[in-house]
């Protein structure tokens, strides 16, 4: 844990896509497993990944650095923890999630060769 504190303090954005790489992959390899007897489809899994790395992680950092600058910012929310919390997991559900996973569907599409609608 040491490790990946100080690689946090020296690279945020740079650790945060290779851990959000990572995640996505291995959960892609985890999913694909329970689909047997599909063949392992190492392009999906990659196409994941990549998509962690290069999008969600680096949109991630902004959208969270912004979220907290401007979510229930302030001293008067930072005095209701509970209500701060609940405005930005509200405000994320809102906006950032349907617009993430519209993302990741259009990335997937685009990685099997399909067109984009």
């Amino acid at each position: 844990m040491q490790a990946y504190a100080a690689a946090m303090k020296h690279s945020p954005l740079l650790t945060k896509a290779a851990s959000a790489s990572v995640l996505f992959g291995l959960g892609d390899v985890f999913a694909q497993q329970q689909l047997r007897p599909a063949p392992f489809d190492a392009r999906r899994a990659g196409s994941f990944a990549a998509f962690a790395a290069l999008v969600y992680a680096p949109v991630q950092h902004m959208w969270f650095g912004w979220m907290e600058a401007h979510v229930a910012a302030g001293r008067t929310w930072a005095a209701r923890p509970m209500l701060q919390a609940a405005a930005r997991v509200a405000a994320h559900s809102v906006v950032f999630a349907p617009c993430s996973i519209a993302a990741l569907f259009a990335w997937t599409a685009v990685a099997r060769g399909s067109p984009l609608p």
